[in-house]
């Protein structure tokens, strides 16, 4: 961890936070096409890898309601990935502000 605080570029930001945003991006806009096609298997697979990316990162919150949608999705159900859709993407949106102060600091 001291090299990457120390020896990157913009460190922790550039390294890790920036990347995550993007990636999250990407992971969100395939989570809507699965809701948007009722799709449970490509919602399962979806809120499986934001789950385990946020928690890494220590968005608890977020691993918290990707593990629901997850759980709910694997009983073949889509009524939570519907329900949540709203609540995930607030917490993303309150993570890219998260990220973007930390930008400015």
């Amino acid at each position: 961890m001291e090299q990457l605080f120390e020896s990157s570029p913009g460190g922790f930001l550039h390294t890790v936070l920036l990347p995550f945003a993007d990636i999250l991006n990407e992971h969100m806009n395939e989570f809507q096409r699965a809701v948007d096609a009722s799709d449970v298997e490509a919602a399962r697979a979806v809120t499986h890898t934001i789950k385990g990316a946020a928690r890494n990162l220590g968005f608890t919150t977020l691993g918290y309601l990707a593990e629901n949608v997850e759980a709910d999705t694997k009983r073949g159900s889509m009524q939570a990935a519907v329900e949540a859709l709203s609540a995930i993407m607030t917490e993303v949106h309150a993570i890219h502000a998260y990220i973007q102060s930390y930008n400015q600091s």
